[in-house]
């Protein structure tokens, strides 16, 4: 428990800098809906921080020394790890599966991804149901059917998301260096982001599986709904950087070239400018995307030599 609360507590700080981060850099250019998007898992996530933290001082300050039994009772654990941590789960999970459907317009990516989202969900708070009862971690062994649901649809989720974001990003390159450059750059915090709660997922199958008998599969457990969380935000915060970046190369590619006023004894050049397109859209606002690397367009300007 002391080990769960300091891994929970520090990424729930890393969560609320990125809340900041979005909060006073995006928030302001984004539609309602992409700020509930990004409010909702931190208050989920700050409710279950609460409850925690509850549970470890209760058992670190209150319990400790009077009560040996203190350490096997499961306090809010059927709360705050099958209930909230799925609803986390789930609301990042279908994001992402709404990002691919945009992404591909392919009604089929993004129901696979949903599917597999709502099995995990249900899983989860059957779970939770079934945990609510027992109040000591040594019995949870008696819900692993259940578990065995709920952390194999979560893994096979995650990985398609991974997968399908990775194979349509991929399949998006244009052949212009910096377009394809910006692409590549999704695909990294794409794999980043879902190799990390893949990793946990597949730590708490094998320490739940592989050494039933101890509750270190718990510290890994609390963990989950923050990893999607961050998840979310770093997804939403990076449209920040990747426009930085189109403006940099733009502005650069661009400021070489001046147009000139003709003169009688000047030739003139026409120069052919194309832009290609990588549209990650989840919702126009004003006129913009949710991400767009790029426009198509084709754009001829007169230059003077």
């Amino acid at each position: 428990m002391f080990v769960a609360n300091i891994e929970n507590t520090f990424l729930f700080g890393t969560l609320v800098l990125q809340g900041y981060y979005y909060w006073t850099q995006l928030r302001a250019r984004d539609r309602l809906a992409l700020q509930v998007i990004a409010l909702v898992p931190i208050l989920l996530e700050g409710a279950q921080t609460i409850l925690v933290i509850h549970d470890g001082f209760d058992l670190l300050c209150n319990q400790w020394g009077a009560n040996p039994e203190a350490v096997f009772n499961a306090g809010y654990l059927w709360l705050y790890v099958p209930v909230i941590g799925a609803l986390t789960g789930f609301w990042a999970q279908g994001f992402f599966a709404w990002r691919l459907y945009m992404l591909t317009r392919k009604m089929w990516v993004g129901s696979v991804v949903t599917i597999l989202a709502l099995i995990r969900l249900v899983a989860s708070l059957v779970c939770g149901a079934l945990v609510y009862p027992l109040k000591d971690v040594r019995k949870f062994g008696a819900v692993e059917k259940v578990v065995a649901v709920w952390l194999g649809s979560t893994l096979a989720c995650d990985m398609a998301i991974m997968g399908l974001m990775v194979y349509f990003l991929t399949q998006s390159r244009t052949g212009f260096k910096h377009t394809d450059s910006l692409i590549w750059r999704i695909v990294t915090l794409t794999v980043e982001t879902g190799g990390f709660c893949c990793l946990l997922t597949l730590l708490h199958m094998a320490f739940y599986f592989g050494i039933p008998n101890h509750s270190w599969h718990l510290a890994i457990s609390v963990l989950e709904g923050k990893a999607y969380a961050n998840s979310l935000l770093v997804l939403l915060n990076s449209r920040a950087e990747l426009a930085n970046l189109n403006n940099a190369h733009e502005h650069h590619s661009l400021s070489t070239l001046h147009p000139a006023t003709a003169s009688a004894n000047q030739k003139s050049i026409t120069v052919e400018v194309s832009k290609n397109t990588f549209n990650d859209d989840l919702t126009a606002t004003n006129g913009r995307s949710f991400m767009t690397v790029d426009s198509t367009r084709r754009e001829k300007q007169e230059y003077h030599v």
